[in-house]
This record gives structure tokens, sequence and C-alpha cells, in this order.
């Protein structure tokens, strides 16, 4: 036995799997796309409704600022109302 052996049978396994997995199935490569990063709405109607309203709402103007938050921000137009009112 050669000293040579062990690393002849490892080139050889390692050249015959690069050249199978370079073949394929022979489809074009296609580029994936993270779909993580891609923007898409949301699953309901609800945001799209939010948005329009705060538009329709700033058109109309006298409007300095507009803070968008999430569900708990959302409340306070109806928890807050006499300190908003008050203010």
């Amino acid at each position: 036995m050669s000293k040579y052996n062990g690393n002849l049978g490892f080139s050889v396994c390692f050249v015959l799997c690069s050249a199978l997995s370079a073949s394929g199935d022979g489809a074009p490569d296609v580029k994936k796309v993270n779909t993580a990063i891609v923007p898409v709405p949301g699953g309901s109607e609800t945001w799209m409704s939010r948005h329009n309203a705060m538009n329709a709402r700033t058109k109309e103007g006298h409007v300095d600022l507009v803070y968008i938050g999430d569900s708990i921000v959302a409340s306070w137009k109806w928890d807050g109302e006499p300190v908003w009112d008050y203010y």
C-alpha cells in the first residue's frame, strides 16, 4: 500500500462529487429571492383603511404631527381622549 492511496482516494472522490454537483439536472440557475426582505401588504385591509384615513385627515390641514404606532398607540385615540381633548 502506497503512502499516497489515502490522498488519491480523497482527490478522486472530490473531483467526482464536484463534477456531479456542477452538472445538476440541466435546469438553468434561478436566483433565489429572500422573501423576508420583500415588502408586502399585511393580511388584512385594516392598515390600508388607517392609512387612507390619516392621509385624508392631513389633507384637511392644521396637522403638525402624525404619530403612527402599534395597537397600543391606536388605543390612545379612545382611552386617552380626555387628555388629547384637554391639550
